[in-house]
């Protein structure tokens, strides 16, 4: 049907006829077909769609946020944009990795043809930086073998924080929820750089990974 007229709406059904022994099939269930008119494009007139943002709760820097532009009727094309720049033709939910702080706005548009909708409500998004603890060696990171050397992780916000360490990407199991990380005795083999993070159950989950400090072991 093109240029669909107002009375095309209404109940279509179909059937259909085998030419070897003109035998005639069953009719089909029926489809209802819906006209809504778009009056030369006068803003009121148009639809508007609506965004939803997932996860609603806190975001921080390295978080993935989708967002959904939603219009009730079918068929249509949508496009992105933020801070009112064009970003994503053509993309529907949109997913976006954080990966600094601050607020962006979010708006899309519905397309269809010739017909375009208008654009959405703002959708705001403000982004905390994600917390990033450091690591400090005491009593200095150039030892001797047999010292004793203790490793912080350092967490400048609050939370009930467990901790991970690790030594040249491999994590040290017994050190696993430590802040303080003690080692008796140091040995040659304990030489290495040494970072940590933390996780929690409450937002944000997890930090970033400290910057890598590097425990050097003389003889």
């Amino acid at each position: 049907i093109s240029s669909v007229p107002d009375s095309s709406r209404g109940k279509y059904t179909c059937r259909g006829r085998r030419h070897s022994d003109n035998q005639i099939s069953k009719t089909s269930d029926s489809v209802t077909l819906t006209v809504s008119v778009l009056c030369h494009f006068i803003s009121t007139e148009k639809p508007k769609p609506t965004v939803s943002v997932n996860p609603q709760s806190s975001i921080y820097t390295g978080d993935t946020v989708t967002l959904n532009c939603n219009l009730q009727s079918t068929g249509w094309s949508f496009s992105w944009y933020i801070n009112q720049k064009l970003n994503s033709p053509n993309t529907n939910p949109l997913s976006v990795i954080i990966s600094n702080e601050g607020q962006a706005t979010y708006y899309c548009k519905a397309l269809r043809g010739n017909y375009e909708s208008e654009f959405s409500a703002e959708a705001r998004i403000i982004v905390k930086a994600r917390p990033k603890p450091v690591v400090k060696i005491h009593p200095a990171v150039n030892v001797f073998i047999g010292e004793t050397v203790t490793l912080t992780c350092d967490m400048q916000t609050g939370g009930s924080w467990k901790y991970h360490w690790y030594r040249s990407n491999d994590e040290i199991l017994d050190a696993a929820g430590m802040r303080t990380y003690r080692i008796s005795n140091v040995k040659a083999s304990n030489k290495g750089p040494y970072r940590c993070k933390g996780t929690q159950s409450s937002d944000p989950k997890y930090t970033q990974s400290s910057d890598a400090v590097t425990l050097t072991v003389a003889g």
